[in-house]
């Protein structure tokens, strides 16, 4: 009855199952990226937060772990990974976000992690006109959880933070041709301009994933 991984393999024209890849231990994955022909995919098992790389025919390569904790959401900027999440000490409701930099390579991590505000970091995306990371998730206000956004540059520095005051979890980013990022949660979307100026809200429900195609949000 535990979870455990599964990667499959389907030909995107006719979703036709190709080839499936799995484990045996309990976990879960929540994202994946393909990048330089290897696939990166993030979650947990029992020894904690997992990072795993493959090849596209889902043969195993490597997978590097951090005790205790959740890898939620991975993008890439063609030479490193970039893998939100959280960690916790003792107990999983008392985390922390979690940012990491890993070489695509070896999966060796880049400097320190970074933490923030965020108890835990659902979604991380590189705005592809300013080249910053935009990281976002839950943060605690009280005994509420509300929406957090962290701007970061690639050394893991932060340069912002925006506070839409909306209850729940900002679960993930994208981004239109202009640079704009549409955030989107557990309580709607909001827009913001590349300089992090709020553009406009559309809130009261939950929206668990987003893209941006021409001038359409879907």
């Amino acid at each position: 009855g535990d979870k455990q991984w599964r990667i499959e393999k389907r030909n995107k024209d006719d979703g036709k199952l190709v080839k499936i890849w799995t484990n045996k231990e309990r976990g879960e994955l929540y994202g994946c990226i393909v990048d330089g022909g290897k696939l990166y995919a993030v979650g947990w098992n029992i020894e904690g937060w997992a990072v795993l790389l493959l090849d596209l025919d889902l043969n195993h390569g490597k997978i590097a772990w951090v005790e205790r904790g959740w890898a939620t959401s991975v993008t890439s900027d063609g030479e490193y990974l970039y893998i939100a999440g959280g960690k916790y000490y003792i107990l999983p409701e008392d985390s922390w976000g979690r940012i990491e930099k890993r070489s695509l390579g070896d999966l060796s991590q880049e400097g320190s992690p970074y933490s923030g505000d965020l108890c835990i970091a659902w979604g991380v995306r590189i705005n592809p006109v300013t080249g910053h990371l935009w990281v976002v998730g839950t943060e605690k206000e009280g005994d509420k959880d509300v929406w957090s956004v962290e701007v970061l540059n690639r050394g893991l520095k932060r340069l912002m933070v925006l506070k839409p005051g909306i209850e729940g979890s900002a679960l993930g980013v994208v981004f239109d041709n202009e640079g704009s990022a549409y955030v989107y949660g557990t309580g709607g979307i909001v827009k913001y301009n590349k300089e992090g100026k709020e553009m406009a809200r559309a809130t009261g429900f939950k929206a668990r994933g987003a893209a941006c195609v021409e001038d359409k949000l879907y």
